[in-house]
């Protein structure tokens, strides 16, 4: 299994592509959003009720992924970035091709990076 962080620092994009996902019917309770703790109320607006979100403080959302290949230097960066702004669509236990779609889409949707962590060969 395998976890994909798409970092957007445009959050209206990050939300597109949580519709995007909607939309192809991809398993959305694997998916959820990481923001800063400002405008918390925007984000879960613009994102709808049904998508899981993380607000505040990124560190203990993220640290679990430390040791499955996110690195201490890469999860400091994604903390700057949620803090300055930006958002992280994160999806969770996924399988080889949930991870591809999700990964696909994310590049599509114009996630500024896309990082894929944990998986087991």
């Amino acid at each position: 299994m395998s976890t994909v962080l798409g970092l957007f620092r445009d959050r209206e994009r990050a939300v597109a592509a949580i519709e995007s996902l909607r939309t192809l019917r991809f398993e959305m309770h694997r998916v959820r959003l990481v923001g800063g703790s400002h405008d918390v109320g925007d984000l879960a607006a613009a994102a709808g009720p049904a998508t899981a979100l993380a607000a505040g403080p990124a560190g203990p959302v993220l640290e679990g992924l430390v040791g499955h290949g996110l690195g201490e230097k890469q999860l400091g960066n994604l903390e700057q970035q949620i803090q300055a702004g930006a958002v992280v669509v994160l999806g969770e236990d996924l399988g080889d091709e949930a991870q591809a779609q999700l990964s696909e889409r994310l590049r599509a949707e114009g996630a500024d990076d896309v990082l894929v962590v944990g998986v087991v060969a």
